[in-house]
């Protein structure tokens, strides 16, 4: 049960040095782990060295603080969603296979044990002309109290300022969509109730894509569905890699679209919706009345370089001086 409800950690790994194996044992040289500073002094050395979650823990510090030195004005959300967002899998964890191919207990198990894998700096802080990346930071004020309860309150409809006329005419061309979305919540640590992560987090958000020919009505009333029941999972043809199961655990979800460019064309909103937590289900505390900050990433790339999809976008969207 608690597998099922709770988070799966990694969120993401860094390098942590290595370990060696010397008849049958396991030892962990100097030479395989990282340099670091000590504090030195009479007859010592001024650096050591570390490894393990030590080493990568301060990789991951260092690769956050010099997000944040490029882009200070950026929510700490934001840089969080922004790392997660350019982590990937290395072709040793996936066993030689592609995402896509693996089963849903596979997916599951590569999420528990290195995450979303293994982050890229430059990813992070550059967009590719054949690649695109949008970010939002938003606030969300998810419930309300109405008919002597607490139910949720609003959704976002983001539209994406894709260059459909560039899509269409790439036609059959492969496109990758990736969406992550970031966020924090209140703690609950007084509830007993931990095999239930509505019981801890003060309240969940989801997203959805519009589906190929789908009305803005009909995509509408299906988030309206989704955000009314905690359990409703359907999500129409969007064709997620990882999908609802796998991505839906925490304050941090990221998942994977792959398929042509004609059909992304059409694919031009998100919604952004709440789920439960305790500010829902303990109104007499009236957390209801809170606002929350989300971030939400979308990037889109092709694997033709002379493809520019970066310029038309910019061309649309107003820049703030």
């Amino acid at each position: 049960m608690w597998q099922q409800e709770w988070p799966r950690k990694p969120d993401i790994v860094m390098e942590g040095g290595n370990q060696g194996i010397f008849s049958e044992g396991i030892i962990d040289p100097d030479s395989l782990s990282l340099l670091s500073t000590a504090k030195g002094g009479l007859g010592r050395s001024w650096f050591t060295t570390f490894g393990d979650t030590s080493a990568s823990t301060a990789l991951a510090s260092k690769f956050a603080a010099q997000l944040y030195e490029s882009y200070p004005a950026y929510w700490p959300e934001t840089i969080r969603a922004l790392i997660i967002h350019s982590a990937d899998w290395t072709d040793s964890m996936l066993g030689g296979h592609q995402i896509s191919e693996l089963s849903i207990d596979r997916k599951l198990a590569l999420l528990s044990t290195v995450g979303y894998g293994v982050p890229n700096f430059n990813k992070a802080k550059f967009s590719a002309n054949n690649s695109l990346s949008l970010i939002i930071e938003r606030y969300l004020e998810p419930y309300k109290f109405e008919d002597n309860r607490v139910k949720t309150n609003e959704f976002h409809l983001i539209d994406l300022p894709w260059p459909a006329d560039v899509l269409q005419e790439l036609m059959n061309t492969p496109v990758q969509l990736k969406l992550t979305l970031s966020y924090f919540i209140e703690p609950n640590p007084g509830n007993r109730q931990y095999e239930l992560a509505a019981s801890y987090r003060s309240h969940g958000l989801r997203f959805k894509m519009i589906d190929t020919n789908e009305s803005e009505e009909a995509f509408s009333a299906r988030v309206s569905k989704a955000a009314r029941d905690d359990n409703y999972i359907p999500e129409g043809n969007e064709h997620w890699i990882l999908g609802s199961k796998a991505r839906d655990k925490g304050s941090i979800h990221k998942d994977i679209w792959e398929g042509t460019a004609i059909d992304l064309s059409t694919r031009n909103k998100i919604a952004i919706y709440p789920v439960g937590g305790w500010w829902k289900n303990r109104k007499q505390l009236a957390r209801y009345t809170k606002q929350i900050r989300y971030s939400l990433i979308v990037t889109i790339e092709t694997s033709d370089i002379d493809v520019d999809i970066y310029t038309p976008v910019l061309l649309q969207v107003p820049i703030e001086i």
